[in-house]
This record gives structure tokens, C-alpha cells and sequence, in this order.
């Protein structure tokens, strides 16, 4: 029996095993970012690089700055009902959340928040040791690159699969790492380190995907799109645009749903528990990757021909 996620079911009411409440969730993030003054990161870019004896380890970066609005909250209260879809397509796989902020705006101390690997209820404690801090400078950017340095050491050795790395954010990458960071990531002997950079090393370690919330611009979002592609050498189909935060969650599982050869799983189960309109919205932000990934068991990186862009069609996970 599919779960539910309308409106009416999301914020009162627990799962159909009673084992989990949406609001309970909710809480978990609410008193934490009430309390943000007096907090402080429990986990920093300076903590020692993850690693996991996971077999299907999947990492979530969200970006709670100020511009996330009610996003990350939102996100946050699905927790439970994320986990119990995902293992239909990676059993017993493994989460880390991390928290993006800025770090110019912010500080270093909750500029990237690495929580541990974690599955099941462990997933709601350790998002209450993350710290969202709602910030943010309006400066052209978030932190992402901190995110995908600090990620591109992670050790995985049981896997059995290329870990993936999926980002939720609205706004633009900087061209470089902070100087003051660069020296925890020494990719080059000068000490600097190029987003570009980052970002290849993360392309070689994880299988990268981004999923977008629009940013409210008067430029629109091309530019943003455009440093992503740059900066980020995300392919266009990695790149996915929502705009209802609602389903941002189903947009997750439906690229774990592609990556596995179960996309029409997936969009059997959401349109049984979806209007027709939020159907459309969560396929239309899934369709080119749905189209470009094919072929079972079998996996190879993307990060080959990433900066000549070409379009190639890249294969399943599993």
C-alpha cells in the first residue's frame, strides 16, 4: 500500500505503520533553528572525511540559507517516509544529510555540516545535531563547493555501488574555494583550490546530482544554470528543477527509482498517491534524466567528459 503525501496527510498525521510522525519531525528541525543563537555545528568541514561500510550509501546536501524559505523544513519532515521508499530501490541503503550554508556570510562553523551515515530513526537524530542556520549574504553564491570537496574523500569500500551525491540548493556556485578552507583539501601544491576542481573530484568519487529550487531573480535562472554546468560540470540531465517543495522528496526517489531500472515502479506508485498536476510537475523535472539513463547492471562515471559536455547517454547503477 503506496503512503500518502497530500497535503492533508503531511503535517498531522503518522505513516501508515504509526511509527513516525510528521510532526514530530518537524519539531526536531523547528527547535533547533529556534535556538540557532546559542548553538553552535556539531559537524564542520573540519571534521574527519566520512566513510561508511554501507553497501548503498546515498549523500543529501541541503542548503537551509535564508533563500531556501521554507524548503529545508519541509524536506526535513518527509525524513521518514524518504528512507522507507528509498530501500525499495537500495536496500538497507545508508544517508548522510549535510547542511550547506555560506561561508562568507555565515562562518566557517556552519559554512558545511557532514552529518554521519545513518539509516532508520538514526536519520532524525542526527539531523538534530545539524544546525540550520537560515542565513546566507546574498553575495552570488552558497557554499557548494565546500560540499563537494569535503565529499570527494569519502570512503566507501563495501559498496556496491558508485555513491551518490545528491545537492538541493537554488543559488549559484562561486568560482573558487574560500583560501581559508583550501588548505583542508590539498588538491594542487599551490594551496588553491578551483571549484572546478572540487567538483571533479566529487564527479570521480560520487554519481552527482542536483535538485533546484528556482531563484527568485529578475536575470532568471540561466546564469545559475550556467555556473552549475561550468563550475559544477553537471550534465543538463543531472540538473533538476522543482518548484513546489512538496515534492522535492519524490523527485529524490524517482532518480533513485531511474538509477535502478525501476523508473516505472516509481511513477506507478506516484501517481497512486498524486493528483494528475503534481504528477506532471515531479516527471516534467525527471524527464530528461529518465531519457538519458538506460541499460541494467551496470554503472559508469560521468566525470570523464564532463567539461566538453557531451551528451552520451550514461548507464543505470545497478
Amino acid at each position: 500500500m503506496p503512503y500518502s503525501w497530500d497535503d492533508s496527510h503531511d503535517y498531522e498525521t503518522k505513516d501508515i505503520t504509526g511509527s513516525y510522525s510528521f510532526k514530530d519531525a518537524r519539531k526536531s528541525y523547528d527547535d533547533i533553528a529556534v535556538a540557532k543563537t546559542s548553538s553552535k555545528a556539531f559537524y564542520t568541514y573540519k571534521s574527519p572525511f566520512l566513510t561508511t561500510d554501507a553497501l548503498y550509501p546515498i549523500i543529501i546536501g541541503i542548503d537551509t540559507t535564508g533563500s531556501m524559505e521554507e524548503w529545508p523544513s519541509i524536506f526535513f519532515e518527509k525524513l521518514p517516509l524518504l528512507y522507507k521508499e528509498a530501500i525499495k530501490y537500495f536496500p538497507e541503503c545508508e544517508i548522510s544529510f549535510q547542511a550547506i550554508n555560506d561561508f562568507y556570510a555565515d562562518g566557517h562553523d556552519v559554512a558545511l555540516q557532514p552529518a554521519p551515515f545513518g539509516k532508520g530513526p538514526q536519520l532524525d537524530e542526527f539531523i538534530g545535531q545539524l544546525y540550520p542556520y537560515g542565513g546566507g549574504g546574498g553575495n552570488g553564491g552558497e557554499s557548494y563547493e565546500i560540499f563537494a570537496a569535503y565529499n570527494s574523500f569519502l570512503k566507501a569500500p563495501k559498496s556496491l555501488i558508485k555513491p551518490i551525491a545528491i545537492i538541493l540548493g537554488d543559488e549559484p556556485l562561486f568560482e573558487d574555494m574560500p583560501k581559508e578552507i583550501s588548505q583542508y583539501y590539498k588538491f594542487s601544491k599551490e594551496g588553491k583550490v578551483s571549484t572546478k576542481e572540487a567538483f571533479k573530484r566529487l564527479h570521480e568519487t560520487c554519481d552527482v546530482f542536483l535538485v533546484r529550487k528556482p531563484y527568485v531573480s529578475l536575470d532568471g535562472d540561466g546564469d545559475i544554470i550556467a555556473t552549475w554546468q561550468k563550475y559544477g560540470l553537471m550534465p543538463k540531465e543531472r540538473i533538476m528543477t522543482i518548484k513546489d517543495p512538496r515534492r522535492v522528496v519524490d523527485v529524490i526517489l524517482g532518480v533513485l527509482g531511474i538509477l535502478t531500472g525501476k523508473a516505472d515502479l516509481f511513477e506507478d506508485e506516484l501517481k497512486s498517491r498524486q493528483e494528475p498536476k503534481q504528477v506532471k510537475e515531479v516527471m516534467g523535472a525527471l524527464k530528461t534524466l529518465k531519457a538519458t539513463y538506460h541499460g541494467i547492471l551496470s554503472q559508469n562515471s560521468v566525470s570523464g567528459d564532463l567539461e566538453d559536455d557531451k551528451t552520451e547517454k550514461t548507464k543505470s547503477l545497478l
